[in-house]
């Protein structure tokens, strides 16, 4: 048996497109023991009833793991929009404005989930 071991020192930039990048960090542990029971939740339910799960589980990834990012604005000003993080977390008004679109919260969560766990081992094969 082998365990994936984090060095807990990841800081790395996922670049998205339009010139958006995102920073993002390990979550804690308390984080990931909170993350780790929704993805069970997620694994238990039927996608084809209920997607809820999914944006939820998604959503903690970017709430725990963004600490910082570039390319992103406000609509209506074009002003840039400060990441701001809070308590090891992204600030509660910035996922607010997040979450109202989940197709982008799946896909930022699914681009951090890829590279959190994504290994030394899985960049060799």
């Amino acid at each position: 048996m082998e365990l994936f071991l984090r060095d807990n020192d990841l800081t790395d930039w996922i670049e998205l497109e339009s010139g958006v990048s995102l920073k993002i960090a390990y979550p804690t542990y308390e984080q990931e023991k909170e993350i780790s029971a929704k993805f069970v939740d997620c694994m238990s339910t039927e996608l084809e009833t209920n997607s809820k799960p999914y944006v939820d589980y998604y959503s903690l990834l970017v709430r725990y793991c963004v600490k910082d990012w570039k390319g992103i604005s406000d609509l209506r000003t074009k002003e840039p929009i400060p990441c701001r993080v809070v308590n090891n977390e992204l600030a509660t008004d910035l996922m607010a404005a997040l979450i109202r679109d989940p197709l982008l919260i799946a896909d930022w969560g699914g681009r951090i989930k890829t590279k959190i766990d994504f290994t030394e081992t899985d960049k060799k094969k």
